[in-house]
């Protein structure tokens, strides 16, 4: 029997690692490349048409402003574990499944908090990483389901008809 998960993801946490990490300010275009493709962007670099799996010249074609960063997973998990730390704060037991993922068992911080999205705003919205970038709601959703498999979709589509439910805007 799997267990009911709240999940919180940001997709893109390579890049809000590398961004926090250089110095770089959150509202500038940025993206981590492996072998001269894009795997993260952010939000802003997005909007300008960057997306993953790009081609470096093409990224910084659609957006010279790109700024353009190395992988570094040993950087990725040193970045997250003041996220880990602030979420073991409020509820026990959290699983980390990679940097920019984490799960928690939803039965105790549900009971205690009034339900699985009540558990959910409440891990995520007490605490304020915007030194890390996390200020858009899309860049790092939350959700609840039956295991983490399931968890991390359904997060992706927080604030869809019928998909996760969302942070609040400006928090994680």
């Amino acid at each position: 029997m799997s267990v009911r998960m709240v999940v919180l993801w940001c997709p893109d946490w390579p890049v809000i690692a590398a961004m926090a990490a250089e110095g770089i300010p959150t509202h500038q275009p940025a993206a981590v490349l492996v072998g001269h493709r894009v795997i993260a962007c952010s939000a802003s670099a997005r909007a300008d048409g960057v997306r993953r799996g790009l081609r470096r010249r093409e990224a910084q074609a659609r957006c010279p402003e790109l700024a353009v960063l190395n992988a570094d997973q040993d950087r990725d998990a040193r970045e997250f574990e003041p996220v880990v730390r602030a979420v073991e704060e409020l509820a026990p037991g959290v699983e980390v499944v990679r940097p920019g993922l984490v799960s928690v068992a939803a039965r105790g911080p549900s009971g205690y908090y009034g339900g699985d999205e009540a558990a959910a705003q409440k891990n995520w919205s007490s605490r304020s990483p915007s030194r890390l970038g996390w200020k858009r709601r899309r860049e790092c959703p939350t959700g609840c389901s039956r295991g983490h498999s399931r968890g991390s979709p359904r997060a992706g589509r927080a604030g869809r008809p019928g998909g996760g439910f969302p942070c609040p805007a400006g928090h994680w």
